[in-house]
């Protein structure tokens, strides 16, 4: 630390008094509120407890301390711009779930920004959160969904889910020719091109080339 500061145990001290007082969150607040970010992005990662930490579980009561298969660990929760820049950190046990914390970092999302998420925020709750605020949710569906995300239906007009039409694509004689990776049906761009080809006709210049 630069030696403006004062000795360590100073800025321990007053780093204590600013986390009690609530200033580092009203900090925090501020800079969401004052930044205009057309691009959100949430995700979350695992950080291990250490090794010291153990002793003081049962001490520490609501201190984001769980259990997961890497032992004692604490999940990180953050938002970020889009270039990358932190606007939002929430914490939670190692162990819990990454949607619910979803509902804290969506708060106060910039008018007609687009959220960036990958599966694991995919529910339809997180959904309306996003799309209450005049934002725009970019999120992959679950591969086990039984029914399509509202915006599947909404701008596509599908009303089967991912996994129930790449099971029709892959079991019907006339669909697509396609591979899994995992659970993942993907379909290579050759067949696809191949397939809509025989779907749709070969290509008219005008229409007179019309039959």
């Amino acid at each position: 630390m630069p030696e403006r500061y004062g000795p360590p145990t100073t800025i321990y001290n007053r780093f204590n008094r600013w986390r009690k007082a609530g200033i580092w969150d009203r900090l925090m607040d501020a800079i969401i509120a004052a930044h205009d970010g057309k691009v959100q992005m949430i995700d979350s990662t695992v950080v291990r407890v250490h090794q010291q930490a153990a002793a003081q579980k049962k001490q520490a009561g609501d201190a984001c301390i769980g259990r997961s298969r890497g032992g004692l660990t604490t999940k990180l929760h953050v938002r970020v711009v889009g270039n990358g820049l932190p606007v939002q950190l929430e914490l939670s046990p190692g162990q819990a779930n990454d949607a619910p914390m979803a509902e804290l970092l969506l708060n106060d999302l910039p008018r007609g920004a687009v959220v960036l998420a990958d599966r694991a925020y995919d529910a339809d709750w997180i959904r309306e959160v996003i799309e209450d605020q005049e934002c725009k949710a970019c999120i992959p569906p679950k591969v086990n969904r039984t029914e399509p995300a509202p915006y599947l239906r909404q701008q596509y007009g599908i009303i089967l889910a991912s996994s129930t039409l790449a099971k029709i694509f892959s079991t019907r004689s006339d669909g697509p020719p396609a591979f899994k990776a995992g659970r993942t049906p993907l379909y290579p761009r050759d067949g696809l091109d191949t397939w809509a080809a025989s779907r749709l006709g070969g290509l008219r210049r005008s229409t007179s080339d019309a039959p």
